[in-house]
């Protein structure tokens, strides 16, 4: 028999002995890379296979068999291509830049320069359709790069030693979100960061002027400041790579030998054209004592102004991101400007790293001067932000490089500097520019040691894992002091470094915030678990829970909000401006704000105000379920090209119940959101205007079928009942298939394509404690069934389809992956980041009555910028079907969710209505909401959810996403929602959970619920005035029933 330590090192070589680079690949969560790392790849079948003492398998398994013999299968279409699992671990297996920079801390920097002009590119090794500029914009002999593929220059470096790099740019007109290129050097990604590098570009406000010629924002209807217009600054930019998620804050250095190389942009998204790529030895501003000496023996000095130069922070000559806009903040009288009842945006509040505003600032003489600021940070309770301050485009010492704004509940004001002395800045005489840029600052240390010990304390969880599983037995001893020893002396040295983060930083801050608090936890329950070896089981969940709880711990502190009100330059006199109300201005300005709320509308996003020459032909009102900022972007466009268009007023209120009183009650809106079961439930009480009748032309309203032209056919499907439609659709959500590309080629496994596919693969997946999620209840189900060609319903929608021999065959086909591989029924996004789950289809895996669309996931999963190049996103699996010829093809069917928009009975002006509704579904209006929405999102890599299957496909997806998401809408399935279908998801979700925990038979399971699903049918349908089978225990009595007449149901 084995010893116990000859267990513990099999299973710590199984684990770490083959782990690959991917560890390194991750910044701050790293869970992917820490359970590929536990994997052993799949690629010897023939050896026996190893077993602990716990019979934990140590060895590979066969992977599944390649199914490519089907009809006509698209082997490879889902993403993995003709990519082979060396390549792709290739392209994952990179070391993130903190172990990098680790690693080549104690080479020498390079002393020269090397600049690669734009058009000198290898056109050899260039894939991308690459145009050469002689000319343009004042440069000469520029390089266009398109959107697609790659571009690559050779250089040679004249000696040994580290790198930055910067690149001089020109931003073109496209989608409007910023520009992504991936970077090779001699064919390899030198560090995980370098897979997503961006290239931001240049906005600013469009402004109007009052009488006296000061700079504000035009007003709606009921005075409130409207959001400004932001316009591009097309114009040439230098900007160095750097980790744009803010894990550090100087350039990014490669090591380079002395010789030749390649330098490869691979283009993710947007074309730029490039001037110049430099590579230059990045220097470190001096501190602030030495830079100060030297402007004193330059013959510098402060200057004496009269009166301080204030700038609003409102009011940016330029700003990095769309998503940069004005605030209101009404805490306060002193705030500028501010007004008791309408909203004034007051305040610039922007937070994510690497955003910045630039400022113009004109100084009457060459000099030092001092800065003032007004703020607010009570976001980081307990903490601070950070700011790096630019003057001209430069950091003038060192500790301009992180400049604290401490948190406190109100505003606060004072002159830049630190605990020592406030500092000086030197401004030229004339236009100068300031800018403020979000960064770390002093939180990057913490930041990046909390980085590497999750990196570490996955592994930990990972040996755990592979000994307990996910669920262990609280009462079992599993002898982890024996066979785990590593991963006890990991979560120790956790706790350890923990307290000692947790009494820096309340040493620094004065205070135990939130974010210390959330440490202080961890650390607590680290320190009893590696203590007592018997608290590992039953406080396992929490340990992940709590790793997980760091990472977002990370994520909360790349955030460094703050509300900058005004800053001002200050001479040799002044000080900070005030910062607090008095008493008396507190009050009176309470009082009329008080005053002021019953008079004012603060639900409604009113229309521009009308000129006096100018009379709208009619006004309208909608109510909008979404929330504020979507609907801003809603009054924007509408302002600027609806209203003008058919000069029609239209009122946005943001109002999410009290529909159906309201129409009631006669004071409901014109048009108003919808989710499509209401819609047609409403329809048939004919409360909402019928769009377009096929039974009778008469009916509806003209342009129907003209509207409908870019609408996908499956949206409209569940908008319709009986030939008439009720609805627009607006949003269209789907589920489709998303797997950890790093996981499955580690194993060794193919991209599944169908569920066959799935099915084998799930003994390998299982035997690694992986698992797939998948929809639960009807959405689960009802992807078998459309793969199949059964529907639903049956005659008309006056019984169900369920208790068809068919569908009970694909609900027991269903329900077996839960059955047998025990797949979970509830489960969240975490567990896909972790790699705890590889294969998932996007629902929420919970709720039985609605889909996750396969847009909100994807956008959800890009925010977890660590996961970026680990992951993809492919059609729905599908099912084999044989075809009438007997050939074999595959349905990859997903069905739609939608949401729809309807004219209610009772608007004013239906026709006005219909012109809305016809104009905001057309390709032109929703290209314009697609721009704005992606616009405003802090991510460039954000998706719009449309309808309009034209716009939906033409945003700045990747090459493969595009042919996955394409593909998926080949083919789609909507579901017409018959009188009674609300409760149908109820019933399969009751049947499939009597599957699940009582292993009751499937089809038996089903089969006890049709006579209820059918008599709710029934019933509904005689409600309606509609004919109705008579439904009793003993069957369906298919004699029609008269909707006038009423049953007992027995």
């Amino acid at each position: 028999m084995r010893t116990h330590r000859k267990c513990e090192m099999e299973l710590e070589e199984s684990i770490f002995m083959k782990k690959s680079h991917v560890f390194k690949a991750l910044s701050a969560f790293l869970l992917a890379a820490t359970i590929t790392g536990t994997f052993v790849p799949v690629f010897a079948a023939g050896e026996d296979t190893q077993k602990g003492s716990n019979g934990v398998d140590l060895t590979s398994v066969t992977p599944a068999a390649d199914d490519s013999a089907v009809g006509e299968s698209t082997r490879g279409s889902n993403g993995l291509g003709e990519r082979t699992a060396a390549e792709i671990m290739t392209l994952v297996d990179t070391d993130s830049y903190m172990n990098y920079s680790e690693r080549n801390a104690s080479k020498p920097k390079a002393k020269q320069t090397v600049v690669i002009q734009g058009s000198d590119y290898d056109a050899e090794s260039t894939t991308a359709a690459v145009e050469v500029y002689s000319d343009y914009e004042g440069r000469s002999n520029c390089l266009y790069t398109p959107e697609t593929e790659t571009v690559t220059w050779k250089f040679t470096v004249p000696e040994t030693g580290k790198y930055a790099i910067k690149l001089n740019y020109y931003t073109v007109k496209a989608t409007n979100t910023t520009v992504e290129r991936m970077l090779f050097i001699d064919g390899k990604l030198p560090f995980s960061e370098t897979r997503y590098l961006y290239f931001p570009r240049t906005w600013e406000y469009e402004y109007v002027y009052d009488d006296d010629g000061n700079r504000t924002f035009d007003h709606d209807m009921n005075g409130n400041d409207i959001r400004p217009v932001r316009n591009e600054v097309f114009q040439w930019r230098e900007y160095y790579l750097r980790d744009w998620v803010g894990f550090t804050m100087e350039p990014f250095e490669f090591y380079l030998e002395a010789g030749e190389h390649e330098l490869t942009f691979e283009a993710n998204r947007e074309p730029m054209i490039i001037d110049t790529i430099t590579l230059y030895p990045y220097i470190e501003a001096s501190d602030y004592n030495e830079v100060a000496q030297g402007w004193v023996n330059d013959g510098l000095k402060l200057v004496h102004l009269d009166e301080p130069i204030k700038v609003q922070a409102e009011q940016p000559t330029t700003i990095s991101m769309q998503s940069m806009f004005p605030a209101n903040d009404r805490t306060s009288a002193l705030t500028e400007p501010q007004d008791p009842s309408r909203i004034r945006y007051n305040v610039l509040d922007y937070a994510n790293c690497n955003m910045f505003a630039t400022y113009k600032v004109t100084v009457p003489e060459d000099g030092l001067y001092r800065i003032a600021v007004r703020y607010r940070q009570n976001a980081l309770i307990g903490m601070f932000s950070s700011r790096r301050i630019y003057i001209n485009d430069e950091v003038q010492f060192s500790e301009a490089e992180r400049i604290r704004f401490v948190y406190n509940t109100g505003f606060q004001s004072e002159v830049l500097g630190n605990e020592e002395r406030e500092f000086v800045f030197h401004f030229n005489k004339g236009e100068n520019t300031v800018t403020f840029e979000a960064v770390l600052g002093d939180m990057i240390e913490y930041v990046y040691k909390i980085r590497g010990m999750v990196d570490e304390l996955y592994e930990a969880y990972q040996l755990l894992l592979m000994i307990t599983g996910p669920n262990p037995d609280a009462n079992r001893d599993y002898g982890f002091s024996r066979i785990a020893g590593s991963a006890i002396l990991t979560i120790a040295k956790a706790s350890k470094e923990l307290y000692a983060i947790v009494d820096e930083l309340v040493a620094i801050t004065g205070e135990k915030g939130d974010q210390v608090n959330t440490l202080e936890t961890a650390a607590l329950l680290f320190k009893q678990m590696s203590q007592d070896e018997y608290k590992i089981a039953g406080n396992f969940v929490s340990f992940k829970n709590y790793i997980v709880m760091l990472s977002n711990w990370m994520y909360t502190s790349l955030s460094q909000p703050i509300k900058l009100d005004y800053f001002e330059i200050l001479g040799d006199e002044g000080v900070a401006p005030q910062a607090v109300a008095s008493f008396n201005q507190s009050a009176w300005f309470e009082v009329k704000a008080f005053v002021m709320s019953f008079f004012m509308d603060y639900t409604t996003i009113g229309f521009k105000a009308e000129s006096d020459d100018e009379v709208y032909d009619d006004y309208i009102t909608m109510w909008a379920t979404s929330d504020r900022e979507t609907m801003l972007i809603n009054r924007r466009i509408i302002d600027s090209n609806f209203t003008p268009q058919y000069n029609i007023g239209l009122t946005i209120k943001v109002i999410n119940a009290g529909l159906e009183q309201a129409i009631l009650a006669g004071i409901g809106p014109d048009i108003s959101d919808m989710t499509t079961t209401n819609a047609i439930t409403w329809g048939l009480r004919t409360a909402v205007e019928k769009l377009n009748d096929t039974n009778d032309p008469s009916v509806g309203f003209e342009g129907f079928d003209e509207a409908c032209e870019d609408i996908d056919p499956a949206a409209l499907k569940t908008c319709t009942l009986y030939g008439v439609t009720y609805a627009l659709p607006k949003t269209m959500d789907f589920p489709m298939m998303f797997y950890r590309l790093d996981i499955l080629a580690e194993l060794g496994l193919e991209i599944p394509e169908t569920w066959d596919e799935l099915y084998d693969m799930m003994s390998v997946l299982q035997n690694k404690k992986l698992e797939v999620g998948l929809p639960v209840g009807l959405p689960g189900l009802q992807v078998f069934l459309y793969q199949q060609g059964i529907d639903l319903y049956t005659d008309d929608g006056w019984r169900t389809n369920l208790d068809s021999h068919e569908a009970l065959s694909a609900f027991d086909t269903y329900a077996g992956f839960f059955r047998k591989y025990s797949s979970p029924v509830a489960w969240d996004t975490s567990r896909f980041r972790t790699g705890e789950i590889p294969v998932m289809m996007s629902s929420n895996g919970v709720a039985a009555t609605a889909n996750q669309s396969a847009v909100s996931f994807y956008n959800e999963l890009m925010n977890y910028v660590e996961l970026r190049g680990l992951w993809e996103i492919a059609p729905m699996l599908a099912t084999v079907v044989e075809n009438d010829d007997g050939t074999l093809s595959q349905n990859w069917s997903s069905v739609v969710l939608v949401t729809g928009m309807i004219i209610p009975r009772g608007s004013n002006n239906p026709e006005s209505s219909w012109k809305y509704l016809k104009w905001y579904v057309s390709s032109d209006t929703q290209e314009r909401m697609r721009n704005e929405t992606i616009a405003v999102s802090p991510l460039p890599t954000t998706k719009y959810n449309t309808a309009n299957t034209k716009v939906f496909l033409n945003q700045p997806w990747t090459a493969s996403e595009y042919a996955a998401v394409s593909k998926q809408m080949k083919q789609l399935c909507g579901i017409t929602e018959y009188p009674g279908h609300y409760i149908v998801p109820t019933y399969v979700k009751n049947a499939f959970m009597d599957v699940y925990n009582s292993g009751a038979d499937a089809s038996n399971a089903m089969l006890d619920r049709i006579y209820d699903i059918n008599r709710e049918i029934s019933r509904k349908r005689q409600e309606f005035g509609m004919d109705a089978y008579d439904i009793s225990y003993s069957g369906v009595d298919y004699t029609k029933k008269t909707g006038s007449e009423t049953t007992d149901g027995e």
